[in-house]
């Protein structure tokens, strides 16, 4: 018994670091928290410097949509939605890198058009989260977002 309250202890020390060393945060938000179907879709994503030192905030954009975050969107019964699938997509245009340094504490909001990336299914409510991997985590871990609905309408 005291084997297991002793390992429950060092596992939840060892969470409460690594939540507390990821080097940024981030953040979003809807645009619009209801948009008709077949209409775009964008959120703001804001990240924030929350180490000590400088950090990457290089974003690169194709079409609207900001490629440095995974997009993660799922309908209302759990399900994961799936990429839009192009036939040429090297034929895409319109992409653009923005180098960028977040100095500690300063924060830079962007917005992204996941329509063009996601294939929403129609009328419903979608849960939303994005990632941004952690360049300073030697196992390549990823910083997860809050989560938001989206409504699309009629």
């Amino acid at each position: 018994m005291k084997l297991n309250l002793a390992l429950l202890l060092i596992c939840s020390f060892v969470f409460v670091d690594a939540q507390q060393t990821a080097p940024f945060s981030l953040s979003i938000s809807a645009e619009k928290s209801e948009v008709t179907n077949n209409g775009d879709v964008y959120i703001q994503i804001t990240m924030t410097n929350t180490s000590n030192h400088d950090e990457n905030c290089t974003s690169v954009y194709n079409n609207g949509v900001n490629k440095s975050y995974q997009y993660h969107v799922y309908s209302a019964d759990g399900k994961k939605l799936p990429n839009i699938s192009r036939k040429h997509p090297e034929m895409e245009t319109g992409g653009s890198a923005e180098m960028c340094t977040l100095k500690p504490g300063e924060s830079l909001t962007q917005s992204s058009l996941i329509s063009r990336l996601v294939a929403f299914q129609g009328p419903g409510n979608y849960i939303v989260q994005v990632s941004r991997r952690d360049l300073d985590d030697p196992k390549g871990g990823a910083v997860m977002s809050n989560k938001i609905t989206i409504t699309i309408s009629n």
